[in-house]
């Protein structure tokens, strides 16, 4: 393994290398730069000492143009003059090559190409150099004493081209102008400026150079210095890079390409390497992937090994599943063994259906002798190989049959036969039975390694599973010969379809008693023939199921059971129960459809009977109180859904104790069926009239959602059953009805109160003096006594925040008045409506302010919570305009009130910002409905 250690060597020697080399550009940069100087300042020296040189050049070209004019009287020289001032002032482009181009020109006769395209004044030039002000101001001086000679010098021209009365004195004045000690001391004037600007030109170029080749050597020799640091940094990267490898690049490269080509072998030559260096650990690797190399080896050959055994187990399989006879599958087994193992004689015995005996079953390259000793060997200890290990039920290994004691009574006979050595495995079947023998002989003595011996165990497993199969086969055949028995004689009808032709291929004789026909006229019938368009969709959509499961994840049920009603060849319909079973084919396919089916006439006339006595009365055959409790939860659970009404009849007979006394009670119980019928004509199909007990019935009308209609059906009841009942005998009964009526929810929300208003309420139509409806009303209550209904006011209901608390506290207070007047109403209906608007606009301030305090403290649900508080608001609203209308329902303010606003908006809905106020745990919120 390689240490971090060496690791962070490597890292510090290259991270410092990197950072010298850094070093080392920033210095030669600075050198280069140092060089540049040297030569910048080299320039700028000749380019003050060119500008001067210029400066002094024109003055003499000018001069010598002068004097060649005044010698010559050449206008040329003129023209050339003019131009040498013009180009020094800037008036035109400066000649390229301006030093020789006057001397070309003059002696050449000819004017170079003129490459300049700028026009600068001389004395511009020498103000952009880099000059400091005495050299700038020698300069200038010597161009002001250039220009004034310029000046002479063009006065002497003039002279000379004079027209005046003596022409010649003028050009002889001309002259001397230019050749006398004046002009002479003029022209020194220019020079001596300039003598001194190159002066002192040279005395600060020269010091600027010697600066300059000084930094440039410090730098030079900072630069070689760094360089051989840096050069020393990488050879101790290198060494360092090295003793981590643990080798050359080279050899490392070698060494890992020799892996790579799968050459896992140690090196020829051992190199000595560090422990820690990755060689090391290729040298680690190498090991490692040697021994992966050998065991993969092993791994091979005994995978080689399995394969003939894979092979030997799918080739008998094959024969089990051509159904082959068990002796040639064994034998067939015998002999690849031996192809496999050459020089081993193979065997199996049986055992015999009595358990005492070993039965020589297959042994193909065993002399006839020996397979003659062995056709029937005794189980017991000590007896051969074969025999003790069949006792024992574990192997038996027999190195030499001449010494071993277990071989004692059949020496001679193996010693005939040419066998030295016998090794015996037992095999069983799932119950542990020994059901024979495997062996495995040889002409010399020998013992089996390991892999032998897990071989013969599988070949003994071979073994069993053929001679399992065998046994499986037999027990099928007569499984088969049982199954058809007990099919054949079967009371119940079992059938075989074929699918997806949906034909009977198979059905038992019990048919003809199921439904007339005998097996030869349904079979190769198909299935819609038999049964009617309608149990024909049934059934296929029962399949289609099954199907549709076995798609399913996890699902593995392909049974179902209906009832159907199958038709009769006399014509008439037989009740039957199927249970079929879906059979499907090696893909997994559907295949069959397996089925039975019984007659279930009698099951279905007891189950009716059962139902008619469980649910309703047994002498009107109305439902019975059980079912009527049941119907009117259903009914209930509609209208809470729907948000709708329903309303009850509670029904008694008048007078009837008094027929029942006087006729008898078989007069009395026609009387209560002739009842039962014209209250059934009364009503609609919706409508469910119950009997409850004795003579009282029980009404309900789910669509009667007003008292108005729950009155129009009670009072036709009412006219119906006050008419006479005529009896057979003629004799003519009257009785009459007192009923009670109760809406939910208006009077009640369960069905328990229901009831209870409707026996009220019917108890008071016939206290007032029967064959009377009346609907259930709460009794007034007496002065000074406690309203029906009242919000109470708990601790719990409290949020921590003081001005919600003491609105909250006042709107039960509100409620509760409000309540209060709602019972007597139809005493009072303006103080109903005055404290119903107090209510409201208690509740909207409250409403209001509450959301405002919620967003102060940027609750979540803050729109959520208004929209509420709006829902209730018109809810509210609503409610009032009922009250101005005097139709104010009471059951419907109370439940407006206690859940809707307290229990479904202050206990839910407000709790969810009580955190905002506080985090102390709360008690548990309940209901509070006092009545």
């Amino acid at each position: 393994m390689l240490q971090p250690s060496k690791n962070r060597n490597l890292t510090f020697w290259v991270t410092v290398a990197t950072s010298i080399f850094g070093v080392v550009v920033v210095t030669f940069a600075l050198y280069v730069y140092s060089e540049k100087n040297v030569e910048r300042v080299s320039n700028l020296r000749l380019n003050a000492l060119q500008l001067a040189d210029e400066l002094r050049h024109s003055s003499e070209s000018l001069t010598k143009m002068a004097r060649s004019y005044i010698v010559t009287g050449n206008p040329d020289y003129k023209r050339y003059f003019q131009e040498i001032i013009d180009i020094r002032e800037g008036r035109r482009p400066r000649p390229a090559n301006h030093l020789y181009y006057w001397d070309l020109v003059v002696y050449g006769d000819q004017f170079p190409q003129d490459k300049a395209a700028d026009a600068v004044p001389l004395l511009d030039l020498v103000k952009g150099a880099a000059f400091g002000e005495n050299e700038f101001s020698l300069l200038a001086d010597a161009k002001r004493n250039s220009d004034a000679l310029a000046q002479t010098e063009m006065e002497a021209i003039r002279l000379f081209d004079s027209t005046a009365a003596d022409p010649t004195a003028d050009k002889q004045r001309a002259r001397q102008i230019l050749f006398d000690k004046a002009y002479d001391q003029a022209k020194l004037n220019i020079l001596r400026p300039i003598s001194q600007f190159n002066d002192l030109m040279d005395a600060r170029t020269a010091a600027a150079v010697e600066r300059a080749i000084f930094h440039a050597n410090v730098f030079r020799v900072i630069f070689v210095g760094t360089s051989l640091f840096w050069l020393y940094l990488l050879w101790r990267s290198y060494r360092s890079l090295l003793t981590l490898l643990g080798a050359s690049p080279g050899e490392l490269q070698t060494q890992i390409a020799r892996l790579g080509r799968g050459d896992f072998s140690p090196p020829a030559v051992a190199v000595p390497v560090d422990a820690d260096s990755v060689m090391a650990w290729l040298n680690e690797t190498r090991h490692e992937l040697n021994s992966l190399s050998t065991a993969r080896l092993r791994a091979e050959a005994l995978l080689e090994e399995r394969t003939r055994y894979l092979w030997t187990n799918n080739r008998i399989l094959q024969m089990l599943a051509d159904n082959a006879p068990l002796e040639t599958i064994l034998s067939e087994l015998m002999r690849i063994m031996e192809n496999i193992h050459p020089g081993a004689l193979c065997s199996v015995l049986l055992v015999n259906e009595a358990g005492t005996h070993l039965c020589n079953a297959a042994s193909p390259s065993l002399p006839e002798s020996w397979r003659q000793i062995t056709a029937k060997v005794p189980i017991g200890d000590s007896i051969g190989s074969c025999g003790t290990a069949a006792f024992r039920g574990e192997r038996v290994v027999v190195e030499d049959v001449r010494t071993h004691a277990y071989w004692r009574p059949f020496r001679d006979v193996a010693e005939q036969a040419g066998l030295r050595a016998c090794w015996s495995q037992p095999f069983k079947n799932s119950q542990g039975k020994v059901l024979g023998t495997f062996a495995v002989y040889h002409r010399e003595p020998a013992r089996p390694t390991e892999q032998e011996i897990q071989l013969i165990e599988d070949y003994a497993k071979l073994a069993q599973l053929a001679v399992e199969r065998a046994s499986l086969a037999e027990g099928l055949r007569q499984s088969q010969e049982m199954y058809r028995l007990i099919a054949e004689n079967s009371s119940e009808v079992i059938w075989l379809v074929d699918l997806p032709e949906m034909r009977f291929s198979y059905i038992n004789h019990a048919i003809k008693h199921l439904r007339g026909w005998a097996p030869e006229e349904i079979l190769n019938q198909p299935l819609s023939a038999m049964l009617t368009p309608k149990m024909e969709a049934k059934v296929k959509k029962t399949l289609e199921g099954i199907v549709a499961r076995l798609g399913a994840p996890g699902q593995t049920v392909r049974h179902e059971t209906l009832e159907v009603e199958l038709p009769h060849k006399d014509g008439h319909m037989a009740p039957a129960e199927l249970i079929a079973t879906l059979l499907l084919d090696e893909a997994g396919r559907p295949r069959q459809l397996l089925g039975i089916s019984r007659d279930i006439t009698e099951r279905k006339a007891a189950e009716q009977a059962i139902r008619q006595m469980a649910f309703h009365d047994p002498l009107t055959t109305l439902p019975n109180q059980r079912l009527l409790e049941d119907r009117l939860h259903q009914v209930i659970a509609r209208a809470q859904r729907d948000h709708s009404r329903m309303s009850l009849l509670f029904i008694d007979l008048d007078k009837f104790k008094q027929v029942n006394d006087m006729r008898g009670h078989a007069t009395g119980d026609w009387l209560l069926q002739r009842v039962a019928e014209r209250m059934q004509n009364c009503l609609r199909e919706s409508d469910t009239a119950a009997r409850i007990g004795g003579d009282e019935f029980v009404v309900l009308l789910p669509d009667a959602e007003t008292a108005q209609s729950a009155l129009a059906v009670a009072e036709k009841i009412r006219a119906t059953l006050e008419e006479p009942f005529v009896t057979p005998d003629g004799a003519a009964l009257h009785i009459s009805s007192s009923i009670g009526i109760a809406i939910y929810p208006d009077h009640a929300d369960t069905p328990r109160d229901l009831l209870r208003f409707g026996d009220e309420a019917m108890y008071r139509a016939k206290k007032g003096g029967r064959n009377a409806v009346e609907v259930f009303a709460a009794a007034a209550p007496a002065q000074n006594s406690r309203p029906v209904i009242r919000v109470m006011w708990q601790p719990a209901y409290a949020c921590g925040e003081p001005s919600i608390d003491e609105e909250h506290k006042e709107l039960f207070r509100r409620a509760n008045t409000l309540l209060d007047l709602a019972v007597k109403h139809e005493a009072d209906p303006p103080a109903v409506n005055q404290a119903f608007d107090e209510l409201l606009a208690h509740v909207t301030a409250h409403f209001a302010h509450e959301e405002a305090v919620l967003r102060d403290h940027d609750y979540e649900a803050l729109s959520r919570h208004a929209d509420q508080h709006r829902v209730l608001l018109e809810h509210a609203q609503d409610l009032r305009r009922q009250a101005a209308e005097g139709m104010l329902p009471v059951g419907e303010l109370i439940d407006f009130i206690a859940s809707k606003v307290v229990v479904g908006h202050m206990l839910k809905e407000d709790s969810r910002f009580h955190g905002l106020f506080t985090h102390a745990p709360r008690p548990n919120r309940s209901r509070n409905r006092t009545v």
